[in-house]
């Protein structure tokens, strides 16, 4: 009889056990964890792929030009008796007067030939055109010490030279290298004669 309870007791235990494992078996775990979520696609770039990229090495427009040739002007200021200073650089000559700038000419020319006056020598500049600028009004002897000659790196202008000083007249001769003219800009007592391709005035 103690055989039959312990059987019977052993029986009804494995069947409690194995309802145990079968409901183990069908719960899901508690630390099992939902698959994570697949990454999303990288945001598109504000500038956006294939946006066309600055074009900052696109060539410039060209900067435009308010210069014109000069061929004459009136005097200016209460009347030049003399100059005081000439300087060449580049394409550009500078003359600065005791008091305004008198009346003057700038004539183009195709050589670079002149004629030296009073003496009436022929004087040959450097170059194969020229202008002739001439200014009178002045004294006796108004060019005084300055350079009788300059050269100068252009790529225009190549020398200028003082032709006369004789009477109140003062004139010079400039020698370009290809046919152009002489744009002029007054302030005060000074004069630059900036000298310009033909075509571009």
């Amino acid at each position: 009889m103690r055989i039959l309870f312990s059987l019977a007791a052993l029986t009804m235990a494995l069947a409690a056990c194995s309802a145990s494992q079968g409901q183990a078996a069908t719960r899901p775990s508690s630390g099992t964890q939902a698959p994570a979520a697949a990454p999303s696609a990288p945001a598109s770039s504000s500038a956006g792929v294939g946006a066309p990229a600055s074009s900052s090495g696109a060539a410039a427009a060209p900067a435009s030009t308010s210069e014109t040739c000069t061929f004459s002007r009136p005097g200016s200021g209460p009347g030049s008796t003399r100059v005081v200073s000439a300087a060449a650089s580049d394409d550009t000559l500078t003359l600065t007067f005791d008091a305004g700038v008198p009346s003057f000419q700038a004539t183009p020319q195709s050589n670079s030939r002149f004629i030296l006056s009073p003496s009436g020598l022929p004087a040959s500049l450097a170059g194969s055109a020229g202008v002739m600028i001439r200014f009178t009004g002045l004294t006796m002897g108004a060019y005084g010490d300055n350079p009788r000659s300059f050269s100068t790196s252009g790529p225009l202008l190549l020398q200028v030279r003082n032709l006369e000083d004789f009477e109140g007249t003062v004139s010079f001769g400039a020698g370009l290298s290809s046919s152009g003219c002489a744009s002029a800009s007054v302030s005060g007592s000074t004069v630059t004669f900036h000298f310009l391709q033909s075509g571009k005035g």
